[in-house]
């Protein structure tokens, strides 16, 4: 209708949300093969030298088909990223900000300090994913609630030391996927996939409206890419997210108001609007939504059968997604770890 951008102003915009279809269609896959392995707080998974190694905490884990997971080693903060390089150095990023290669600290500019994901392309380039110039990884709700896109891309190319500012402007950068000279990065505030040039810097959109927020990236055996969306998108929150009124002090106060270990749902907060949205945010993730995910394990890793399309590489069976661990932290949600596989991209 002609009057209809008029009204809007009024009565506001309608809030759609793509379903959970075709790639993305509800199953129970996950849900009926046996547990891997048990962690308390399984999250990174990595391949290096044969081993399946997955991060759990301040602390990295070596996982056998089978037997009890082997301590590897433990870290001064909690691990948000892993990766390896092509010449075999574990990389890890933490908490804090820090970035450990081979056991030894790498030098970071100041501008990171929320450290997402990292991933090695084929000729050695060091792609990092900088969440957010504000929050820590752990502060994502608080991220998320003020529409936070301060998120960087950065890259360190084989030959050099110093990494570099590819592009900025992302909303929170979550998982990366190099191909080539390019990186996909998944931008889970924005709900999409963006594929950036490696030499400019220039995005294009490679799949948009996602039904979820992306997080990790795993390369499949065919030279495509597993996804995982760490929680479906629900019309409260997006509603909340096109307003400005909701915001750090009004986070703050439902972290206060409801604990930070709490597992159940936010209930008391300053803020009616808080305490919706933060009611909302947990009920998408609760086990009342399982049929809106592939799999939800309580601190498992799963391994999955063909028709998950997870068998094709050790690396690719099973994505576990960062979030689950800091919902515990930033918004009192259950500590679980959610576990997705979707088609290659």
């Amino acid at each position: 209708m002609m009057l209809d951008p008029i009204l809007d102003i009024f009565r506001g915009k309608a809030v759609t949300i793509p379903p959970l279809d075709g790639a993305f269609r509800p199953n129970t896959l996950l849900d009926d093969v046996a547990a891997f392995a048990e962690l308390p707080e399984p999250d990174n998974l990595l391949v290096a030298d044969g081993r399946l190694l997955a991060s759990s905490g301040n602390a990295l884990y070596a996982l056998a088909a089978g037997g009890a997971p082997v301590l590897v080693e433990t870290f001064p903060a909690a691990v948000t990223a892993l990766a390896r390089s092509p010449a075999g150095e574990l990389t890890v990023g933490l908490e804090s900000g820090r970035l450990l290669i081979a056991g030894k600290e790498a030098a970071l500019p100041a501008e990171i300090r929320c450290i997402t994901a990292l991933a090695y392309a084929e000729d050695g380039t060091l792609w990092l994913a900088n969440g957010s110039a504000e929050h820590a990884p752990s502060e994502w709700a608080a991220d998320l609630m003020k529409k936070g896109a301060s998120g960087s891309l950065w890259k360190r190319d084989p030959a050099g030391s110093e990494f570099r500012k590819l592009a900025g402007d992302i909303a929170f950068p979550y998982g990366l996927h190099p191909t080539g000279k390019d990186v996909l990065v998944g931008e889970s505030w924005r709900h999409q996939l963006v594929c950036f040039d490696g030499a400019t810097g220039s995005r294009s959109t490679v799949l948009a409206h996602l039904p979820g927020y992306p997080a990790r990236l795993s390369p499949a055996a065919d030279g495509g890419a597993w996804l995982a969306l760490f929680a479906p998108r629900n019309r409260l929150i997006d509603s909340c997210c096109r307003k400005r009124t909701i915001g750090t002090t009004c986070w703050r106060k439902c972290r206060r108001n409801t604990g930070s270990r709490r597992r159940s749902p936010p209930t008391a907060a300053s803020s009616s609007r808080c305490n919706a949205a933060a009611s909302a945010l947990w009920a998408s993730t609760s086990r009342g939504r399982r049929a809106a995910l592939t799999g939800w394990w309580s601190g498992s890793i799963g391994r999955c059968g063909r028709n998950s399309a997870c068998t094709a590489a050790p690396t690719a069976r099973a994505t576990a997604s960062a979030a689950w661990r800091r919902q515990t932290v930033a918004c009192s949600l259950p500590r679980k770890a959610a576990i997705a596989c979707w088609p290659s991209i």
